[in-house]
């Protein structure tokens, strides 16, 4: 069930013309490089360079976010998960440019939900992604 979520989302917005490329990054978002991907097992340049976009964008979220069966991993590590990614499941341009980003802006989480924020670690400016360090919480 879970594979055809692209599909499912895809055929949601299939009528809405503004989002242009958009509708393609959300049927493709679960492709791989490597072709081990789904909803088409699409290869490479294949896959949408928006869609590539999106893929790293969504693990990254997914690694980084707590679930009801695991908690959040540091960005640092869902970096390194990223990296060693790169080539095989995602475009290694992709994974280069969010990492780039996140060393130039640095990574503060920002609270969506009616969950309570909790710290993990001293407020201040964001930090790095390739310390490790705790990231300040932002509300709002």
């Amino acid at each position: 069930m879970i594979e055809l979520h692209p599909e499912y989302g895809h055929e949601m917005v299939r009528g809405i013309g503004f989002l242009g490329e958009a509708r393609a990054a959300i049927l493709h978002h679960h492709e791989r490089m490597d072709g081990s991907g789904y909803p088409y097992g699409l290869v490479g340049h294949q896959i949408p360079e928006f869609a590539r976009v999106v893929a790293v964008a969504d693990a990254f979220d997914a690694m980084t976010s707590t679930r009801c069966y695991r908690r959040a991993r540091p960005v640092a590590v869902a970096l390194r998960e990223l990296e060693r990614c790169a080539g095989t499941q995602f475009d290694p341009r992709m994974v280069r440019a969010l990492v780039r980003a996140l060393e130039r802006h640095g990574w503060q989480t920002s609270v969506t939900s009616d969950e309570a924020a909790v710290p993990v670690g001293p407020p201040g400016p964001p930090r790095s992604p390739e310390t490790g360090a705790s990231h300040q919480i932002r509300t709002g």
